[in-house]
C-alpha cells in the first residue's frame, strides 16, 4: 500500500502537445517503473526504491493525438491486510514520441479514487490528492521504453488502517520506466507503383485493395493514378508484413516488407485474365468472356469492351494463380 500514490503516478504528465507519431487507440498496457522518495517527512521509508505496475486501457485516439484513458491499480501487495483499488477516468495526449497521461481536469492538484473491499479499512473509499508530473517514451518498437518524473503526496492518510501511513508532502521521483502490451501503431505512409499488365485503360478507373498482415491486419482501399501510383497514411504497430494487392480482373500480387516507418517503393506487377474472378485463370475466365463477349464487363485491359484481347490475356496467363 505504501507506494499506491507512486503507482498513480506513473500514468500522468502535462506537455505541449504535438504531431503524434503513434496511435494508441483500443490498447492494453502493463507498466512497471522504479521510484525513489527524495522526501520522506517522517523517515519511514528512508528514501528505498522498487518496482510495481498498473493498467491501462487506451480507447481511441483522435487525429491530434488526444485520447480517453483508464487506470486500475491492484494495491494489495502493499497493505497490511487490505485489499485496495486505485481507479481513475484519465485522459492522455501523444506528442510526437511521448505519452502524456493525465486527469481530465486542469487543476494541478489532481484526485483519484483508492477504494477498498474490506469494510475495516475505510468505507467506500477515500479520495486521493497529489501533484505530479510524469513523462513516458516509445520506441521504435512501439514499446514504452523510458519515463521520468515526479509525484508529491498532498493528503493525510496516517488516520486509515489495514497499512497505510502516508503523512502529507512525500515526493517520488520516477524513472526506469517500461511496458508490456500494445504495442502502439505507427502512423506511417506508405506508397508504392502498381503495373497492370497488358492494361490499355486509365489505371485511375481501377479500384486497387491492399491487404496488410503482420503485427495489425488491415485491409485499405487505394486510389491509382494515370501511372499506378498511389499513396496513404495508415496507423501500424512495426513489424514484418505480408501485403497483398488486389485490381479487378487482375491475380492478387504480393510484397514482404519489413515496416517500421514510412515505406515507400512499394511496386507490384500484376497479371490479368481472371475475369471469373476466383484468384485464378482457368476455365472459368474463358467462359465470362465468351458468355459477355461485346460487353462492357469483365472488361480485362480496360478498353471498354470484352473482346479479343482479354481473351487473348487469359489464353497468355492460363493455368497461373495468384498469391
Amino acid at each position: 500500500m505504501r507506494c499506491a500514490i507512486a503507482c498513480v503516478a506513473l500514468l500522468l504528465f502535462g506537455a505541449a502537445q504535438a504531431v503524434p507519431n503513434w496511435d494508441l487507440s483500443n490498447t492494453t498496457w502493463q507498466l512497471n517503473y522504479k521510484y525513489t522518495y527524495s522526501s520522506d517527512p517522517d523517515g519511514e521509508y528512508g528514501g528505498v526504491g522498487g518496482f510495481t505496475g498498473a493498467e491501462l486501457s487506451f480507447g481511441s485516439q483522435d487525429a491530434a493525438g488526444n485520447v480517453a484513458v483508464k487506470m486500475r491499480i491492484p494495491l494489495a501487495q502493499f497493505a497490511d491486510d487490505c485489499a485496495t483499488t486505485v481507479n481513475a477516468e484519465l485522459k492522455g495526449v501523444v506528442n510526437g514520441d511521448t505519452v502524456s497521461i493525465y486527469p481530465v481536469s486542469s487543476s494541478t492538484s489532481y484526485g483519484f479514487f483508492l477504494s477498498c473491499t474490506d469494510p475495516s479499512c475505510f468505507a467506500g473509499g477515500h479520495a486521493m490528492d497529489v501533484t505530479l508530473a510524469i513523462s513516458l517514451h516509445l520506441g521504435a518498437n512501439g514499446l514504452i521504453d523510458s519515463g521520468t518524473g515526479t509525484i508529491h503526496d498532498n493528503l493525510d492518510l496516517t488516520s486509515f488502517t489495514c497499512g497505510i501511513n502516508w503523512p502529507t508532502g512525500y515526493q517520488f521521483d520516477l524513472d526506469s520506466f517500461s511496458g508490456t502490451g500494445g504495442p502502439a501503431k505507427r502512423k506511417v505512409s506508405l506508397s508504392g507503383k502498381t503495373t497492370l499488365d497488358n492494361f490499355a485503360g486509365n489505371p485511375a478507373t481501377r479500384p486497387l485493395t491492399l491487404d496488410l498482415t503482420g503485427p495489425t491486419n488491415q485491409t485499405i482501399g487505394l486510389a491509382m493514378d494515370s501511372g499506378g501510383n498511389w499513396s496513404t497514411q495508415t496507423a501500424l504497430a512495426p513489424g514484418s508484413y505480408t501485403l497483398l494487392f488486389g485490381v479487378d480482373y487482375y491475380l492478387r500480387g504480393k510484397l514482404d516488407r519489413n515496416i517500421t516507418g514510412n515505406s515507400s517503393g512499394l511496386d507490384v506487377d500484376l497479371l490479368g485474365g481472371d475475369a471469373a474472378p476466383n484468384n485464378a485463370v482457368d476455365v472459368h475466365d474463358l467462359t465470362e468472356i465468351f458468355i459477355h463477349y461485346a460487353e462492357s464487363s469483365p472488361d480485362v485491359d480496360g478498353n471498354g469492351i470484352v473482346d479479343l484481347k482479354d481473351l487473348n490475356i487469359v489464353f497468355g496467363n492460363f493455368g497461373l494463380q495468384g498469391d
